[in-house]
């Protein structure tokens, strides 16, 4: 009786091709693996212990509140500035509300008079496929599921108005590219944003002085917002304007805005 066996492998029939075939097939499936098991331990986590943590309110604060008088011609107007990472926790969104009642004039970097050219609306769009993702893993580790300040102000009726036509403009083809396989990388790893987000750090603004897109995604667009936040101020019906930047922006708009009028810090 003939008994078939298998033919072990010549390694030296084995080329380079097959070699990296091979290579890619046990990298993928390393990954996948990898990132099931961090997907699946992420929502464990997520229901045995994050849950009740962001219901008992132990998350942290970020939002910076920044509050000036503004010298206009003869008349001082209130200015309070809102340094914030775009995703509010539940006392934040509390202080926000609060703010709002005290303010008349509101505004953010997106908003109403916003004119983002078709090309960069469809960059905008490409981006956000692979950043939605990262942003909910993150949302799930830190709790941030609360209404932001132009939130808020939308759904009182107030408009909002924008301090910047087209937050893409100043960044070149190469740098677009950079920042979209940046965003594909952070996607790669998009479980990891939820242990990010539940053991976040204190903002630092020294975090974005390496910044590979400084000029072209923080200065310049610190300059356009710090210009159209003057322009609202001398505006004869604002008394007090409320206006929410992202937190790297803040000290930024705060230096150029100095140039624009005369303003004093109150708190």
């Amino acid at each position: 009786m003939e008994i078939l066996t298998k033919e072990k492998p010549n390694p030296s029939n084995i080329t380079l091709s097959n070699f990296l075939g091979m290579g890619w097939k046990w990298t993928k499936r390393i990954y996948l693996s990898a990132l099931l098991a961090t997907t699946l331990h992420a929502g464990y986590d997520f229901f045995t212990d994050n849950l009740h943590k962001i219901k008992s309110g132990n998350t942290m604060d970020y939002l910076q509140v920044r509050e000036y008088t503004v010298d206009v011609g003869e008349e001082k107007k209130k200015l309070t500035l809102l340094g914030e990472i775009h995703f509010y926790s539940e006392r934040e969104s509390q202080l926000a509300k609060e703010l709002i009642e005290k303010h008349d004039t509101f505004a953010s970097e997106t908003g109403e008079g916003e004119k983002i050219s078709f090309g960069n609306s469809l960059f905008e769009m490409v981006i956000a496929l692979p950043i939605i993702p990262t942003y909910l893993f993150y949302r799930l580790g830190s709790g941030r599921f609360y209404w932001t300040a132009s939130d808020l102000a939308k759904q009182q009726r107030e408009k909002v108005y924008a301090l910047e036509e087209d937050p893409f403009r100043f960044l070149s083809v190469k740098e677009k590219i950079y920042f979209f396989g940046s965003t594909v990388f952070d996607l790669a790893l998009a479980p990891v944003s939820y242990w990010e987000g539940k053991y976040e750090n204190p903002y630092s603004p020294q975090k974005y002085s390496t910044f590979p897109f400084k000029r072209s995604l923080l200065d310049k667009r610190d300059e356009v917002m710090a210009e159209s936040l003057a322009d609202l101020l001398k505006k004869d019906d604002t008394h007090a304007l409320l206006a929410s930047v992202g937190a790297a922006h803040l000290e930024g708009v705060i230096k150029n805005l100095r140039e624009e009028v005369k303003i004093q810090e109150t708190k």
